[in-house]
């Protein structure tokens, strides 16, 4: 349980260095015994550990094994064990589609099937094109690594100017079911997908991501901190080392053969306001963040599978050690966000599209077939898209008032700044994503895939906030049609677009001096000079979060001052009993400090004619049979009352929960204990 005060960011490096190995060891591990062992299977490690935790937890919760270390171990090591099994049945089919390949004998074939354990992760191809300079491994990994940290101390330094604490948290409606849902794993050592959604008494789940939550549940498990650090600690491993290792990895793919590539992209990640800033305050999408963080190095892989079918020479048994590898990461993604899978199929389905352009282009006239690939892959697209305009559920589509909301004007302001509603715009990145097209045009049309993203999204955007036409509103429901997450899902194109310029520079000076190492200066030179300058921009992302964990008291929901007393009333309930208290008052934040149960977890929850009844009647269960009732088989025997509204919640207050805020001039209930500003009574009469 969180005791508010007690917890400072040194305190969460602990959970931080948890949160990493979990992340990568159990997928890492797996992947390496698939035989996926470059920086590709450092990039999928994330989702394929994300499926080991949460199909371990899956399967020991109907055990009745409670979550733990050695349950964990256990699903890692099946996981394993599986992984070993894959590795001899790719073996097998590695070496026979060599023989089919090789008509010289088994000797080739054997060389070529052990050419998949020297790396599958589309690093280099197995034919150098004209302009290679090769670059030491170790140099490669020295500078990628440099990028990836240099990114996360971006991100720490975000985070930490925005929050002085861990326990500190986004002031959001969606926070308590978070944080609910995640201490509730933890407490009850539960950590299954069935049970999900028990925190806020909902039935067995069927749909929702919990990876995330998961995740962190383990964390807090295995680190001992409340699930309120544990969320922080995840926080800043996820998007400030998943993210920018991911989205190198997808760039050094992407743009390959630029050593450069790697490093540019990690930083250039973390200096996009709309990703992953934005998700961490902005409706507490922490899911979301997750599962988009996720995506980058899974569609490396995707993206060096398109490559094959484009003409890029790689060893059967390579390319289906790719193959499985990617299925491999699919199910963590999902379990991360149904949105990131959406976005991994769009992509990918671009990628696809393109190297079958490719493979075309590249046969000889008149070869049989060859067109069917890519107007196979045109009629999937098309049928993806006609199915999206009439299959899409309305309950997303309408999410959000109809009609624009700013003028086309400062909508393209919005595009070029890559600054979503307030933020403040910098035209720079959009300069650069501009200037990465050209590049991308004249020096990789491999990655012509990450340009056409990058203009959809942006055209997305801009029909949302300034035309919001019904029937593109078909297109843009995975996001619920909102301008924030729509931004942010186009980071990761633009992120790819804008380090080709870095990337083709560099690229160019390696290649007239023929020195590969001039390659990293020359790209590190130009990125240095164009993007540190501007320190302004690290203001303006803390400017951007800030107010979501330190807002004034109208928009606070559970201060810590409120926390504090919410923990102190928390010593007077007997730890069975079940608590009524207004949500919108920050009530329901007494589990989150106490563990005890709540009657309305979240303020989502009132939504039954039971739950409804109590929350506008539970003053009168003196003299109301049916609220007696209601409260008595509920075990409702505390109520709490106080507290300051949240912004615009105070109607809903007075529409819902009156019944439950007036208890204190019922006869039926009795002063507790009082906390500034909650006041806890205790039920002390019924009507019979």
């Amino acid at each position: 349980m969180l005791i508010p005060g007690t917890a400072t960011w040194v305190d969460a490096a602990l959970p931080a260095l948890v949160a990493l190995l979990l992340l990568l060891v159990p997928g890492l591990v797996a992947l390496w015994l698939l035989g996926c062992r470059s920086l590709l299977a450092l990039a999928l490690a994330a989702p394929v550990s994300t499926a080991v935790v949460v199909a371990g937890g899956s399967v020991s919760a109907p055990l009745g094994v409670p979550w733990g270390p050695v349950p964990l171990a256990a699903s890692a090591g099946a996981t394993w064990l599986l992984a070993l099994v894959l590795r001899l049945v790719l073996r097998r089919v590695g070496r026979a589609g060599a023989v089919a390949q090789t008509p010289g004998g088994t000797g080739d074939a054997d060389r070529a099937g052990d050419g998949g354990d020297r790396g599958d992760a589309g690093d280099a191809p197995a034919t150098p094109p004209s302009d290679a300079v090769p670059v030491r491994g170790w140099l490669l990994a020295l500078a990628t690594g440099g990028g990836v940290l240099l990114a996360a101390a971006v991100v720490a330094r975000v985070l930490t100017a925005s929050a002085s604490t861990p326990e500190l948290f986004p002031q959001h409606p969606d926070t308590i079911f978070h944080l609910g849902v995640t201490q509730w794993m933890a407490t009850e050592r539960d950590v299954s997908f069935q049970h999900g959604t028990t925190f806020s008494d909902r039935p067995l789940n069927v749909a929702y991501p919990v990876g995330f939550h998961a995740v962190a549940a383990t964390v807090s498990l295995l680190s001992g901190v409340s699930a309120v650090v544990a969320i922080s600690a995840l926080v800043v491993v996820v998007a400030g080392l998943v993210w920018p290792l991911g989205m190198a990895v997808l760039a050094r793919t992407a743009l390959a053969p630029s050593a450069s590539a790697g490093p540019v992209a990690a930083v250039l990640s973390v200096v996009f306001i709309p990703f992953p800033f934005m998700l961490m305050g902005f409706g507490v999408l922490w899911p979301n963040l997750f599962g988009q963080a996720m995506v980058a190095g899974v569609l490396a892989a995707a993206v060096a599978l398109t490559d094959v079918i484009g003409g890029r020479e790689r060893s059967p048994r390579a390319t289906w050690t790719l193959a499985v590898a990617t299925l491999a990461a699919v199910p963590g993604l999902a379990l991360g966000h149904q949105s990131a899978v959406i976005v991994l199929v769009l992509l990918a389905g671009l990628a696809l599209w393109f190297a079958t352009l490719r493979r075309g282009l590249a046969q000889a006239r008149g070869t049989r077939w060859r067109w069917a690939p890519v107007l196979t892959v045109t009629a999937a697209i098309a049928a993806a898209t006609v199915a999206s305009l009439y299959l899409s559920p309305t309950s997303m589509i309408e999410v959000g008032e109809p009609g624009a909301e700013m003028t086309h004007a400062e909508a393209w302001t919005d595009v070029l700044g890559f600054a979503p509603r307030i933020a403040e715009p910098v035209p720079l990145l959009g300069y650069l994503v501009i200037a990465g097209v050209l590049a991308v045009c004249v020096w990789r049309r491999r990655a012509l895939w990450a340009v056409v993203a990058t203009v959809s999204f942006a055209a997305l955007y801009f029909q949302t906030v300034a035309i919001d036409d019904a029937t593109l509103r078909h297109l843009s429901w995975p996001w619920y049609n909102n301008a924030i997450r729509i931004a942010a899902v186009g980071v990761l194109p633009a992120v790819v677009v804008a380090t080709a310029l870095f990337a083709g520079l560099g690229r160019a000076v390696a290649v007239r001096t023929r020195r590969p190492w001039l390659d990293l200066l020359a790209a590190g030179v130009l990125l240095g000079l164009v993007v540190v300058p501007p320190a302004a921009w690290k203001d303006r992302d803390v400017d951007w979060l800030r107010p979501y964990f330190r807002p004034g008291e109208a928009r606070s929901w559970a201060s810590p001052g409120e926390l504090r007393a919410l923990r102190e009333l928390s010593t007077h309930i007997p730890a069975d009993a079940v608590t009524a208290a207004d949500p919108w008052r920050g009530g329901s934040y007494l589990y989150v400090v106490s563990g005890r149960k709540m009657y309305f977890p979240t303020e989502k929850t009132n939504t039954t004619p039971e739950t409804r009844l109590v929350g506008f009647s539970l003053d009168e269960v003196g003299t109301d049979p049916e609220v007696c009732r209601v409260a008595t088989e509920n075990r409702i025997e505390y109520a709490i009352t106080g507290g300051l509204p949240f912004l615009w919640g105070a109607g809903r207050s007075r529409e819902f929960y009156a019944g439950v805020n007036d208890v204190g001039s019922s006869p039926a209930w009795e002063q507790v204990a009082a906390a500034e500003p909650y006041t806890l009574y205790r039920r002390v009469a019924c009507a019979s």
